[in-house]
């Protein structure tokens, strides 16, 4: 069965359950401490992260991958190959967002937070290198991916320096 000529839909179908299963696992984690542990947080006056704003990131991030994926996956000038290993590329960058939302909200360390986003950041580099070849489109919404992400990796590290006590590897 395909969706568009000879593009099979089973893996677009695989990467949107992937995609669904990371947002949840963030958001499974991360709505019940969020009135607790991380509104309790020190965070500097600067930068002004409240629960609303986390959430709104996130949920960008995850808009702008889904378009990103539309985009790869309606490529039509490129080889099968390349768009599916474009999509492989972007698969594995979703599976790292749901662990950093793992690692940060479910065992409440900033520390293995940072850690995450640095290797989401790697990786959505990566699929960018790979995706300006198959959709120039998919690698603009994920620069702003990469963007987003390097702040929450910062706010990670903000959040360390501002309250020192926490421990590395969570709770």
């Amino acid at each position: 069965m395909s969706s568009r000529g000879n593009h099979p839909i089973g893996p677009l179908i695989g990467l949107g359950v992937l995609f669904l299963a990371a947002a949840g696992l963030t958001t499974y984690f991360a709505f019940p401490i969020l009135p607790t542990w991380f509104a309790g947080l020190i965070k500097p006056v600067s930068l002004p992260v409240d629960t609303f704003m986390l959430m709104t990131g996130v949920c960008i991030a995850y808009l702008l991958l889904g378009g990103s994926i539309l985009f790869i996956w309606h490529a039509e000038h490129m080889k099968e190959h390349d768009r599916l290993l474009c999509l492989s590329f972007l698969a594995f960058a979703i599976i790292l967002i749901g662990l950093w939302g793992y690692f940060f909200f479910g065992l409440r360390s900033p520390f293995m937070g940072i850690l995450a986003s640095v290797f989401v950041i790697a990786m959505l580099l990566a699929t960018m290198i790979q995706s300006v070849r198959v959709s120039f489109g998919a690698t603009l919404l994920l620069s702003v991916v990469v963007i987003l992400t390097f702040l929450i990796g910062y706010v990670n590290y903000l959040i360390i320096v501002f309250n020192p006590s926490l421990p590395f590897f969570g709770t």
